[in-house]
């Protein structure tokens, strides 16, 4: 059982650095669990650092504290006692799962980012909610064994962005990917800055530890379309003719051209990023190229020819960072990969209105 209705107060350890937004959220949800219950009086539970509460004080608390691991050490535990809740993360992003978890625990449910399920206290003791355990237990290793990423589309608005990240983290996700829009449309500004109101978007996705990552359907932003007015031989042909509505022709030294030159601008904007990832047009995976010259090459292998061209800038932009691409076949093929490229054997699933899971 877990009474919400004592006078909870939220202390975070000097060491954690953890967000305000998940400690925040953490005191918002107890202080809706208290309403529900139809206690209206007590205040939402604050939130200080250790080092600013006397100790000896006999109030009950949720104490929160983390390793300084890297985020990819997702693991978490806590455990409930009658006036003392503890929840520990191996990292930032550890402690952010084991808050949601145990939030979960008391029958909170986020299923659909536009609402929340909230559990029933129980009828004849007000404040007290059931709880599935009392305590749990969450290992991780650097590796996460199943790791599940958050595609954020380019274009999206901001606002549905921000409520993308708030789905993901409460559902215990681990990593987002944005899409390179962004980083093109900076390019294309003197100053070379973000867009102050996308700067929001990382800032929150940063304070709720996301692992971060580049990319996805973006490989029409490595060449534009507005290049086919007056170079047509880089974009792909279909019977005969060239045309521009995906992808474009990988045996085009025109097109490899462009495509390293716009990824060395895009690579640069973020130097400290480990993981990109580079896929074809969104529905057009296997739309490729059918030049006399691209026959010879199978449309897996023209896919990676276009993924290697920006491998290659990679490693000389980033030498620790990996490229991600997408190939479902199984099939041995011609063209070598390089060492910095990591093969998905799946596309990104869709769960909801634009909200897409990459799994492997």
């Amino acid at each position: 059982m877990f009474d919400v209705c004592k006078p909870w107060i939220i202390l975070v350890s000097v060491r954690v650095r953890i967000s305000s937004s998940v400690a925040a959220e953490l005191a918002h949800y107890l202080d809706v669990l208290r309403r529900q219950a139809g206690n209206t009086t007590l205040k939402m539970p604050a939130v200080k650092e250790v080092s600013n509460v006397p100790a000896g004080m006999d109030i009950p608390v949720i104490f929160l504290d983390s390793a300084d691991y890297r985020y990819e050490y997702n693991g978490y535990s806590w455990r409930i006692g009658s006036d003392r809740v503890e929840i520990y993360g191996e990292s930032r992003r550890g402690l952010c799962n084991g808050v949601f978890d145990f939030l979960a625990n008391l029958g909170i449910q986020w299923d659909d980012p536009d609402k929340e399920i909230l559990p029933k206290p129980q009828a004849d003791r007000t404040g007290i909610y059931s709880v599935d355990s009392l305590s749990a237990y969450c290992p991780s290793s650097e590796h996460i064994s199943r790791r599940r990423a958050l595609v954020i589309k380019s274009k999206l608005s901001i606002k549905k962005q921000e409520k993308l990240l708030c789905w993901a983290v409460r559902n215990k996700i681990d990593t987002v990917i944005f899409s390179l829009y962004y980083a093109h449309k900076a390019l294309r500004c003197k100053k070379n800055p973000l867009p102050f109101f996308f700067k929001k978007v990382i800032r929150l996705a940063e304070e709720y530890a996301f692992i971060i990552e580049w990319g996805g359907w973006d490989m029409p932003i490595l060449i534009p379309r507005r290049y086919y007015l007056f170079k047509p031989d880089m974009f792909r042909m279909d019977q005969g003719k060239r045309i521009k509505d995906c992808n474009f022709c990988p045996s085009s030294p025109e097109a490899i051209a462009l495509i390293s030159k716009r990824a060395q601008k895009l690579l640069r904007i973020f130097p400290n990023v480990e993981v990109y990832h580079i896929w074809a047009d969104q529905g057009h995976e296997r739309n490729w190229c059918s030049c006399p010259s691209c026959r010879a090459f199978s449309i897996e292998e023209q896919n990676r020819i276009a993924c290697i061209t920006v491998s290659d800038v990679l490693s000389d932009v980033n030498p620790r960072a990996h490229l991600c691409y997408i190939e479902t076949s199984n099939e041995q093929h011609n063209i070598e990969l390089r060492p910095n490229m990591v093969k998905l054997t799946h596309f990104p699933s869709k769960v909801g209105a634009d909200l897409w899971l990459l799994t492997d």
